[in-house]
């Protein structure tokens, strides 16, 4: 069985999230790195929806598609994929020097290094990404519309 692995904070899940996500359909196992509350704290400006809602948001998403998944709590860009062996890890375009850094330090380690599968990153309405901070800000709605316009 192949299996990949994504990452991500998922606090509004939003288009971008559903690309990656669409992406992992593909495998047969899935694990998704989930970071925990206090990462997000430290590393982002909008509050963090609790991580049990997070995770059970994501669970919901890919049950809607008849998968199962593994949640794994991360603290770090790194979660388990420095120990664990994973087929293929699924990044956005902006998430690919984590990937990329991911397997120097396996490397580094003597494991061999995880196969990338870059997903684009998704744009709003005014070519910019879509990103839970924009979100957050009232920028843009999950969909990368502007708000207020229908």
């Amino acid at each position: 069985m192949i299996s990949c692995v994504l990452g991500g904070t998922f606090n509004i899940l939003h288009k971008g999230h559903e690309a990656l996500f669409k992406r992992a359909l593909l495998f047969n196992r899935i694990f998704v790195g989930i970071t925990s509350d206090a990462f997000v704290k430290k590393y982002k400006i909008y509050p963090a929806v609790p991580f049990e809602k997070r995770k059970k948001q994501v669970e919901k998403w890919f049950s809607k598609k008849n998968k199962k998944i593994k949640t794994i709590k991360i603290n770090d860009i790194f979660g388990d994929t420095l120990e664990k062996d994973y087929d293929y890890i699924i990044v956005s375009e902006e998430t690919l020097p984590n990937a990329e850094r991911i397997n120097l330090m396996r490397k580094k380690r003597g494991k061999k290094p995880i196969n990338i599968l870059v997903v684009p990153i998704v744009p709003a309405y005014d070519g910019r990404k879509i990103s839970a901070e924009r979100i957050y800000r009232g920028e843009i709605d999950r969909n990368g519309k502007k708000i207020g316009v229908q």
